[in-house]
């Protein structure tokens, strides 16, 4: 399932070779992955070190412990975090289960991605400071003597570790702040000069349809079975016999091709079926349409308003002939009777 094709007679195309460039996907992919590895292996690190001071504590009973809420925090987050990166960027996009445009694929969008790395700014920057709050400082290590049990001699030990647990939450903190500073980055980027709908791209593919539109990408040129991601448009200056060639290369005359419904419109063939379809003998193309549309207004002869189109100016020229007295399949009976009563007289 993928994006129709747009393009139109009036507004030329955007050249591709034109305007800023797009980075290559695979190069984002590389660096959101060693910055998502860092944050990892911070968190790891950060919850390991949390641990040793468990383990030293529980190892050294009978001892008072410290009031470590802020402590338990940190190693939950650990390896919270490590598992929601792994499952989130890795494991559930190979799930077979989780099939494109269901609701699970949903998931995926970049604009979760950037929510989620919003979150986890969020909390370890709140488990640093109350970890450093709570026990950074070797004045806020002190040995709690209160009932009288024995000190152990390497009680040093346990502050060093309390202590250098401080700068691994602070630096996982900070690498994740880069991590989501450089998402941020680029998807504005991508957002506001190459596509509109980056943020609802797979976060495994984001930037994968500018990229392949800046370049000509052939991948992304259109079987019937893959999933078009961009969507293409005319080269700027083709006329109308350009452009119906075109959609008929790219779409059948009903428009049940690759190609928009619009695309058979361009289409002489499909643009003659189409008339006669709704009872006109010969149709016109939209630039000839518009030229014939301009040619009546400036000699006056003006068939209504311009963006009725031409089964609505149709219309409102038969209600104009109905308001001016006409008498076909009485109309004007209605008329003469008043709009309150006709008005199931008129088409």
């Amino acid at each position: 399932m993928g994006l129709p094709e747009r393009y139109s007679l009036s507004v030329p195309a955007q050249d591709p070779r034109d305007g800023p460039p797009a980075i290559n996907p695979n190069i984002i992919l590389v660096i959101r992955f060693l910055l998502t590895s860092l944050v990892c292996g911070l968190a790891l690190a950060t919850t390991i070190m949390c641990l040793l001071v468990v383990v030293y504590y529980n190892s050294h009973d009978p001892i008072i412990r410290p009031s470590w809420g802020s402590l338990i925090y940190l190693i939950v987050l650990g390896f919270f975090t490590c598992i929601i990166y792994f499952g989130y960027n890795i494991f559930l996009p190979l799930m077979p289960f989780i099939r494109y445009g269901d609701f699970l694929y949903s998931l995926f969008m970049v604009k979760l991605e950037l929510l989620l790395q919003f979150a986890f700014c969020v909390l370890w920057v709140s488990g640093a400071l109350a970890y450093a709050s709570d026990l950074r400082g070797y004045e806020n290590c002190q040995f709690d003597g209160y009932y009288h049990y024995p000190k152990p001699a390497d009680f040093n030990h346990v502050c060093d570790l309390i202590n250098w647990a401080v700068p691994l939450a602070y630096a996982t903190f900070g690498v994740q702040v880069l991590l989501w500073f450089f998402e941020t980055s680029f998807g504005l980027y991508t957002f506001l000069l190459l596509d509109q709908e980056s943020f609802n791209e797979p976060h495994f593919a984001w930037g994968r349809r500018a990229y392949d539109w800046k370049h000509n990408s052939s991948a992304h040129r259109g079987s019937t079975g893959s999933n078009t991601y961009r969507a293409r448009a005319v080269a700027a200056g083709a006329g109308g016999a350009a452009a119906g060639a075109a959609a008929g290369e790219r779409g059948s005359p009903n428009g049940n091709g690759r190609g928009r419904r619009g695309a058979a419109y361009n289409d002489p063939e499909a643009a003659e079926n189409q008339d006669e379809e709704y009872g006109y003998a010969h149709g016109q193309d939209g630039e000839s349409e518009l030229a014939e549309e301009m040619t009546e207004s400036e000699h006056g002869q003006s068939r209504g308003p311009l963006a009725l189109g031409r089964r609505g100016r149709r219309g409102y020229a038969d209600e104009e002939s109905v308001g001016s007295g006409g008498t076909a399949d009485g109309r004007s009976q209605g008329h003469e009777r008043g709009d309150s009563e006709a008005w199931h007289l008129r088409e």
